[in-house]
């Protein structure tokens, strides 16, 4: 018979009670009691202290503990490591394990005092909860203080370029509405910028959490980042933090080109939609919603 156990895991910061299925005989009987076994956070997770595997990475979840995100890189198919930086509760995924980096590409652990590395066949199968024993990722199956819904959507490929996804979506500081924690908004994005010429991209993918993820684009040039002290972007991404396409800038439809901005873009080449920091200080572009007349792009700023 199995009994369960409520054990309390010390971590770095916090006591985390994890419940854990142990065989241990008979079920007490009426007036007998189950004593905890205390244990330490290193007992139980097989965890690289002040370790971060820098390959392979997909995917970043913001503002999770180490527990969630060991049970979110679970119910992932494609996930098979994380590595946890518990300063600001970031989950980085990786498609990697020690094992498959140091064998396919040489490289490893390295040392890094702000995170900690796990590989997913060290974790423990019952984080996964309800979903721990199926691949039904819909919006039934649930971790307690992990709303998930489906899979994440799938990295966008560049030739030269490793890309992920952040999910959940935290947008910059949209005109419309807080994107902070947005689950059913995802951001790809580029590992690194390569030497070539940029192409028009929306880099968002949306859900409305009963269909599809839509369709998202990269370009990963060296020109998709926002140079913020000169306040320039000379890139080519085309929709809202949000996912909305941008209106082109020699149009009014549907709305009409303020005075100012007119002013601003007359010598410029202007039969694209693409994003432009003019006159405010971020990327941004008027947009094909009737009911949004202006909102920010998702552009980071360049390091």
């Amino acid at each position: 018979m199995a009994r369960i156990y409520r054990e309390s895991c010390l971590t770095m910061s916090t006591v985390i009670t994890v419940t854990l299925l142990i065989a241990v005989g008979p079920t007490p009987g009426i007036g007998e009691t189950s004593v905890p076994v205390k244990m330490t956070y290193s007992t139980i997770y097989r965890i690289r202290s002040r370790s971060l595997l820098p390959s392979g990475l997909f995917f970043i979840v913001h503002g999770v503990s180490d527990i969630q995100c060991y049970a979110r890189c679970l119910l992932s198919t494609r996930c098979l490591s994380v590595n946890y930086k518990r300063a600001n509760q970031m989950c980085e995924m990786s498609t990697m394990t020690v094992a498959t980096a140091s064998s396919a590409t040489s490289i490893d652990l390295i040392n890094n005092d702000e995170y900690h590395f796990m590989d997913k066949m060290d974790f423990p199968a019952g984080l996964g909860g309800q979903c721990a024993d199926s691949s039904d990722l819909e919006e039934n199956c649930r971790i307690p203080g992990l709303q998930t819904n489906r899979e994440d959507p799938s990295p966008v490929p560049v030739t030269g370029v490793e890309t992920f996804v952040e999910r959940p979506y935290d947008g910059i500081e949209s005109t419309v509405r807080s994107y902070k924690g947005e689950r059913c908004h995802a951001q790809h994005k580029c590992r690194n910028l390569a030497g070539f010429n940029p192409m028009s991209y929306c880099p968002v993918s949306r859900f409305d959490c009963q269909s599809n993820w839509t369709v998202a684009t990269l370009s990963c040039s060296e020109y998709d980042c926002f140079d913020t002290a000169n306040v320039r972007y000379m890139g080519r991404v085309s929709c809202t933090v949000g996912g909305t396409v941008c209106q082109r800038w020699d149009t009014n439809t549907p709305h009409t080109i303020g005075a100012v901005v007119a002013a601003s873009i007359a010598s410029m080449t202007t039969s694209n939609n693409w994003c432009m920091p003019i006159r405010y200080h971020r990327p941004w572009c008027y947009t094909t919603d009737p009911n949004i007349r202006w909102d920010v792009c998702p552009v980071d700023d360049c390091q």
